[in-house]
């Protein structure tokens, strides 16, 4: 159900809005964006053990193992065409909206989502990537894409992951589930976690629990 590919031009560089009021780039540091802005669109359409003969053999997920962490926060409709980031429901350790934090803001845009260091992150939907950025400062290495869902524009923006884990450029058409990059600590960042915001118009975050949990139903 895939697009007619997003009309736009590449802005070299260009900052989405940050996660922190500070955004000054810092002089001298390189930026590391591409962004791509949207003037029209289209609609689119898209512990395990194991017994041996006389002995056991145990494998257990070490702390900070791609989903080394599970909560039934949420799950995933495999039928549905809006997919979580995770596989499977993950601890949510700072939620939208306004919070007391030291060096961090006091209005979040979006949810920390916590299921270990290196868990695969996945798109939520077909889509259009938009934006790819990194840098020191506010969301470090994140990826934003565009959708087209129930008529809206959106954006999904997904931030703190590992340094060079996205495969992703600006232009590169995505569907539901291919991998954004993977979970990890850039940025302004206490742990290791996944900066998760839902973008109304592919501007104004809205809480991505709420409307994830609308158009999924779990």
């Amino acid at each position: 159900m895939l697009v007619a590919l997003l009309m736009g031009t590449y802005l070299l560089p260009a900052y989405a809005a940050p996660e922190s009021a500070a955004n000054a780039v810092i002089p001298g540091e390189p930026a590391q964006l591409q962004s791509l802005r949207v003037f029209s669109t289209s609609t689119m359409d898209a512990d395990t053990s194991a017994d041996r003969d006389s002995f056991t053999i145990t494998k257990t997920v070490p702390a900070g193992a791609p989903y080394s962490r599970t909560d039934d926060t949420f799950a995933n409709n495999p039928n549905s065409p809006i997919q979580w980031p995770f596989l499977v429901g993950a601890p949510i350790s700072s939620w939208f909206g306004y919070r007391d934090c030291d060096g961090c803001p006091t209005f979040h845009k979006g949810i920390d989502i916590n299921p270990g260091m290196g868990t695969p992150i996945q798109a939520i939907a077909d889509g259009v990537v938009t934006e790819v950025g990194a840098n020191d400062w506010d969301y470090g290495t994140y990826v934003i894409i565009t959708h087209q869902i129930d008529g809206q524009v959106i954006g999904s923006r997904y931030a703190h992951m590992i340094e060079g884990s996205s495969p992703l450029v600006v232009g590169d058409v995505v569907t539901v589930g291919t991998l954004v990059g993977q979970v990890g600590s850039t940025g302004i960042s206490t742990g290791a976690h996944l900066h998760f915001e839902i973008l109304l118009d592919g501007v104004t975050p809205t809480d991505p629990y709420a409307w994830m949990k609308a158009k999924i139903g779990s």
